[in-house]
């Protein structure tokens, strides 16, 4: 099965896409052609209603598209009219799974409103939602975010008053800004909405409030606001009630469902689950009449009634029912779900959690076969329970145990990293050779079975009296057979192209093929420390001869706050990079570091692993969430008698450190031999920043100090040319290099995060910040690195920010590391901080003369004995770890 990529949402009515349909009184005509255009609007009100009220997106697209023909011809591509129908395939596409579809209709539709509309027709601002919704669901929500909130400035000065059109648009952007965690931004959109909408009772306006109510609760629960988020809920059911009141079955309309199913889940969160059975069995009832047993609505509330019923424990008074409601959930969901789908994976592992509670290890362990490596982190904790209790009772080995625990650990990826694979797949699958037509096969065969799945759990959730039976049963045999076109693209990926396979996610190593790539003096460390209350994180070891797991002794904030602290015992008081000269002198006395902390993170993490690592001179590492704001090698194996730094146990004198981006980053010593590295030096500091530099938000500082680290580092190395300061390391220098002849390859610059913003742009993925011109933006990207030609045995990245996010949390490698490997470096050197000019040229020069020195020495091994140079060295002048320990090595250069 695939990994590394995102666990999917189920297929039902999203909020943000049913926004976007809700304005069905067609508030803005076109007064010229008032009969041919008044035609228009109420067929795309017509298709706004299928869309939102029965779900047939297929249907609703294939009458969108026939009216559309009718359209074009009658009032050609470039009318408002053109653009009042692409907004209904706009949503169609995306809402089948077309995403990049999706996105293409929008971005034209909204082009050709801004050419062929005035500022205040509310047409333009109902398609710019409708093209935002669509980059959201193709994970760029940040700039879907900052398209809103232009649009919205306009909006809010051109509209009249009473125009719906804003208020939809302003739903959008609470959505957006709750996802990408602009709180302010949220709380002021949802209390606007709530002035607006709030003493209104026309049906549109009725419907816009209910959903405002309904993300206004699920930001608050986001938040930690369970309680109210209840009571809010249960406002929104409210408002649907009154708009609703003279249909047929009331209760049954799919919005106010989720928002009854929502208000159930949050009652057994907040400890007030009793109350989730008179609130959803009246209507469990009424769903099966009306939809059928088997439908996912079904499932919807029966799942939360199931984790009610079922307590915290096995011999609770409701278990059976429990497990009965589960059982049927699960045959639901399964029948219409894909496998890695969110809500799907919660109820097998609940399922598996109280079957094992109960004494069912076989029935618990085919639920967690059946998920198929696929889990969230949240079900970490849940996980090790179920395989736990299944090696105690002898129903699997403890090799078995860790293999499933490693299969969700490559599955659940950090977020930035798996954004930086499905962005260097997407640009990998643009070439033209074999492997990028593998990449195009596994991706069109994906979107096909998620387009099946997503009409099938449309049609399944029509009520009975209105469902197609034959249409039903084609299109379970289209999602039998898109399942298969999946594995069978996936296993020649695997086959044929298993390096690209790796690279963008979708070959994860089974555990014997771990050991076979460990020597015998290495050992392989995974650390993922707890994610949330219910999460106690996990350290997996695993050398040739033996392996160990264990979850986290304290709680993720514990732990977060460890690593806050050794972070500000390394800041050398130089500001962001470049706000300061690296010097010496300007520094000033590095900050106290806290001994304490930096022993107790090593007892939670590579303490627990002693019977595996005892011995290993060299520890392949992966590094999670805050474990990745922190280099491994500054830790310390025992307590420190004294605050000297010099003779601190730090991690450096026992073992030599790898960090790998991800597990499957594991290098393979039966691959074919390399090329022999490149020998020149090439750097690229100071870049002239132009409009990324300029002031105010966003604006990058200045790095005047950086040339004289790459100088330093020249001479130190013999090089005479090769480098590229000012204005000369721009973007396009770095494209037009040969880049296939440097050795070592020095980047000293600004490392950006994905979603950062910089000057007017957000970035949609991690990237380098250099000199633009030459019709480059001076942002590379880590799919534009992908695509370098390279042969350096080390690429360094001294910048801010390069090996992980700048705070506990932050993202690891950036994505910028496995782009580079990908791109052909064989290892990386990349900093957690800013780095002093001159110990950080000593460490360089050090480390690179260690290996010239001694042929055969590997380089994990000469960067750990230059790190204790510079502890030991008797004046004492770079033994605090600000100057030794901010360089960690990525990869296999030897």
């Amino acid at each position: 099965m695939s990994k590394g990529r995102p666990l999917r949402r189920r297929p039902r009515l999203v909020l943000a896409l049913t926004v976007i349909a809700a304005l069905a009184a067609g508030e803005a005509r076109a007064q010229d052609d008032a009969l041919a255009s008044a035609d228009v609007t109420e067929m795309a009100d017509m298709l706004d209603r299928i869309v939102t009220g029965s779900g047939d997106y297929a249907q609703a697209e294939e009458l969108a598209l026939q009216v559309e023909a009718v359209v074009n011809a009658s009032f050609g591509t470039e009318s408002r009219e053109a653009v009042e129908i692409g907004r209904i395939l706009t949503m169609t596409a995306t809402l089948q799974g077309r995403v990049d579809e999706g996105v293409a209709r929008g971005r034209a539709i909204v082009e050709t409103g801004l050419r062929v509309l005035p500022g205040d027709d509310p047409l333009i601002y109902r398609a710019v939602a409708a093209y935002a919704v669509a980059l959201r669901a193709k994970g760029r929500a940040e700039e879907a975010l900052a398209l809103v909130s232009e649009a919205l400035t306009e909006a809010d000065t051109r509209l009249p008053p009473d125009a719906l059109a804003g208020d939809e648009l302003r739903l959008v952007q609470a959505g957006l800004a709750a996802e990408t965690g602009e709180v302010q931004v949220a709380v002021d959109a949802y209390a606007r909405l709530d002035e607006r909408l709030g003493t209104r009772d026309d049906p549109t306006s009725l419907a816009l409030r209910a959903m405002a109510l309904v993300g206004w609760a699920d930001f608050l629960a986001g938040q930690g606001e369970a309680e109210a988020a209840v009571d809010i809920l249960a406002e929104a059911v409210a408002a649907l009630d009154r708009q609703f009141a003279a249909i047929k079955h009331p209760r049954m309309v799919p919005m106010r469902l989720a928002a009854v199913a929502r208000q159930a889940g949050l009652l057994v969160q907040i400890g007030r689950g009793i109350e989730v059975g008179p609130l959803v069995r009246p209507l469990m009832d009424e769903v099966a009449q009306v939809y059928g047993p088997d439908a996912p609505v079904w499932g919807d509330l029966a799942f939360p009634l199931a984790v009610a019923l079922a307590g915290d424990a096995p011999e609770a008074p409701g278990a059976d029912e429990a497990v009965g409601l589960l059982r049927q959930t699960v045959d639901s969901w399964s029948a219409v779900y894909g496998a890695d789908t969110l809500d799907l994976l919660r109820a097998r592992m609940s399922l598996a959690v109280l079957l094992a509670s109960r004494g069912d290890l076989a029935g618990a362990m085919a639920e967690i076969d059946a998920m198929e490596g696929h889990a969230l982190p949240e079900m970490r904790s849940q996980l090790t329970y179920v395989l736990y209790e299944a090696v105690v009772s002898g129903r699997i080995t403890e090799d078995e145990a860790v293999e499933s625990v490693l299969r969700l650990m490559q599955d659940t990826q950090d977020a930035g990293a798996a954004a930086a694979q499905r962005l260097l797949a997407d640009r990998l699958a643009a070439g033209t050779d074999a492997g990028a037509a593998a990449l195009r096969a596994r991706t069109d065969a994906r979107g096909r079975l998620q387009a099946d799945q997503a009409n099938l759990a449309a049609v399944a959730s029509v009520p009975l009296d209105s469902r197609d039976p034959e249409l039903v049963a084609a299109l379970r045999a289209a999602v039998r057979a898109d399942q298969e076109a999946v594995a069978a693209a996936e296993e020649r990926l695997a086959r044929d192209f298993p390096a690209l396979a790796r690279t963008t996610g979708a070959l994860p190593l089974d555990l014997a093929e771990i050991r076979a790539r460990l020597k015998p003096d290495e050992a392989l460390v995974v650390l993922a420390p707890p994610t949330g209350p219910q999460d106690a994180g996990l350290v997996v070891a695993v050398s040739r001869e033996a392996l160990d797991w264990h979850t986290f002794q304290a709680g993720g904030p514990e732990v977060e706050d460890a690593v806050a602290r050794l972070r500000a015992g390394i800041d050398l008081r130089l500001g962001l990079r470049g706000a300061a000269a690296l010097e010496d002198a300007d520094a000033g006395p590095p900050p106290d570091f806290d001994m304490a902390a930096a022993h107790w993170l090593y007892e939670q993490t590579f303490g627990q692993v002693e019977a595996v690592i005892g011995g290993k001179a060299h520890l392949w590492v992966e590094m999670r969430g805050a474990m990745a704001a922190l280099p491994p090698h500054l830790l310390l194996t025992e307590p420190a008698p004294e605050a000297d730094p010099a003779r601190a146990p730090w991690a450096i004198r026992r073992f030599a450190f790898s960090v790998l981006p991800a597990i499957s980053g594991l290098p393979d010593p039966k691959a074919g031999a390399r090329l022999a590295p490149g020998a020149g030096f090439v750097a690229f500091a100071d870049p002239e920043l132009g409009s990324l530099g300029a002031e105010g938000a966003g604006g990058l500082a200045p790095l005047p100090e950086t040339a004289g680290e790459v100088r330093e580092v020249a001479v130190a190395l013999g090089a005479a040319t090769g480098l590229n300061i000012g204005a000369a390391a721009s973007e396009a220098a770095v494209k037009a290099a040969p880049l296939d002849e440097a050795g070592v390859l020095y980047f000293a610059t600004h490392g950006l995060m994905s979603g950062e913003v910089v000057g007017a742009v957000t970035l949609g993925e991690p990237a380098l910040a250099l000199t633009p011109g030459g019709g480059e933006d001076g942002l590379l990207t880590a799919s534009e690195i992908a695509e370098l030609a390279l042969n350096a045995r080390f690429v360094v990245l001294s910048a801010c920010n390069t090996a992980a996010g700048g705070v506990p949390g932050g993202e690891a490698l950036s994505g910028l590391a496995q782009s580079f490997l990908y791109a052909g470096a064989r290892g990386l050197l990349v900093s957690h901080w800013p780095v002093e000019s001159r110990s950080a040229a000593y460490l360089m020069t050090e480390t690179f003369g260690l290996m010239g020195r001694e042929p055969g020495l590997g380089a994990a091994e000469a960067e750990r004995r230059a790190m204790l140079a510079m502890v030991e060295d008797p004046t004492g002048r770079w033994s605090h770890p600000a100057y030794w320990a901010p360089f960690v090595l990525v990869g296999a250069p030897d």
